[in-house]
């Protein structure tokens, strides 16, 4: 493998079904106050706070998540690992299953909540009441929505080349990519 780089393409259509800015905004803000606040106690450090970070983090957003590239998220995704992910000013699809490459990991992260809102609190009580009438039918368009989103995860929305290194100077005779993206 050592010989082959990759390339991931996502379709732009597809990006809003892992798209986590939301997530990471709200989780940013969450490590800026918590510096704020602890700041002012003597066992205080930026190291504690962003573990705290990151545990909140892992449960407000999904084990496979997309986002472009924004200082803001430096911190608290660790984005490092990829050296060129700021030379390419782009995107970052994290993937926190251990054991599944990013294919199939999308394949399955919704699963588990599909499974879960097969089942609504509100199925056992009366439906005849308007508010309780009214949270069944949001419970249930949002299991729909889901099972749609799940759908076209399914379909498989990354495309991945593996390319073999020796042919880097022919693709730059080809495609025009700016100065250092092969490294």
């Amino acid at each position: 493998m050592d010989n082959y780089f990759s390339i991931f393409f996502i379709n732009e259509k597809d990006i809003n079904l892992i798209d986590t800015s939301e997530q990471l905004n709200a989780v940013a803000k969450f490590n800026e106050l918590s510096n704020d606040y602890f700041r002012i106690y003597e066992d205080y450090s930026e190291q504690k706070v962003l573990e705290g970070t990151d545990r909140i983090r892992k449960i407000n957003s999904r084990e496979v998540f997309f986002l472009r590239h924004n200082e803001t998220y430096k911190k608290i995704v660790d984005i490092n690992n990829n050296q060129r992910i700021i030379v390419q000013e782009g995107a970052f699809v994290y993937n926190d299953f251990e054991y599944y490459p990013l294919e199939e990991a999308l394949k399955l992260f919704l699963q588990e909540e599909i499974e879960v809102s097969r089942v609504s609190p509100w199925d056992d009580m009366d439906l005849n009441n308007p508010l309780i009438r009214e949270r069944f039918d949001e419970h249930e368009k949002y299991a729909q929505n889901l099972r749609k989103i799940q759908g076209r995860l399914s379909n498989n929305i990354i495309t991945c080349f593996e390319i073999n290194k020796r042919l880097i100077n022919e693709i730059k005779k080809v495609i025009p990519i700016p100065g250092n993206e092969f490294v």
